[in-house]
């Protein structure tokens, strides 16, 4: 496994959660780092937060037949896009979001996550998320302020999760996860943040 972060001291943590490498994907060297660790194959799979300018490094450190799953767009929505490559590499590019999932949706996959794939591992803490702060539903408004403001130096070391009164960390069910980086948290995600507290309500 390989984990990726343009923060050294993340970097620096990533083998506590499984990653046998680490890499900062702001280097231009990063994609031959991976293949020197894969033996010049790549990887089988990349789960990707980036995008914008490393799309076409992702083709290129994934394997033949392997897959992207573009999960967020942070490094831009739009760049260039190498479709030969993509396309000798018979790459499988796949695009998810929750933006246009139903709240049912939703509740279905968490549902699926806990129950078939995950669930026994939280349970066992053999899967941990680093989490930085946890607060009530009732509160979330507070830890969107402590944790979305442009302007707070980025000390954060994991999400922040929202926990309704009906919910404890072993399983994390519906808790309302989001990314503490505090150039990252956008309006956005506030507002989703603000819909679960009401449909919660």
């Amino acid at each position: 496994m390989i984990g990726s972060s343009t923060d050294a001291m993340r970097r620096g943590r990533l083998n506590e959660f499984g990653a046998d490498l680490a890499i900062d994907s702001s280097d231009p060297g990063w994609v031959d780092q991976v293949l020197k660790a894969t033996d010049g194959e790549g990887v089988d799979l990349i789960v990707d937060q980036v995008s914008g300018k490393v799309a076409n490094q992702n083709l290129a450190a994934t394997k033949v037949k392997g897959r992207i799953v573009n999960v967020g767009r942070l490094g831009g929505t739009h760049a260039d896009f190498n479709f030969d490559l993509h396309a000798a590499r018979r790459i499988n590019y796949i695009g998810v979001t929750f933006r246009t999932r139903t709240i049912e949706e939703i509740r279905e996959i968490f549902d699926e996550v806990q129950q078939r794939h995950l669930g026994a591992r939280w349970r066992s803490r053999k899967l941990q998320l680093p989490i930085d702060k946890v607060y009530q539903l009732r509160r979330h408004r507070q830890g969107v302020r402590a944790h979305g403001s442009q302007q707070a130096p980025r000390q954060d070391r994991g999400d922040v999760v929202a926990l309704s009164p009906r919910q404890d960390l072993s399983v994390m069910t519906w808790a309302a996860v989001y990314s503490t980086s505090a150039d990252r948290i956008k309006n956005v995600r506030r507002k989703r943040l603000t819909d679960l507290a009401s449909h919660r309500a």
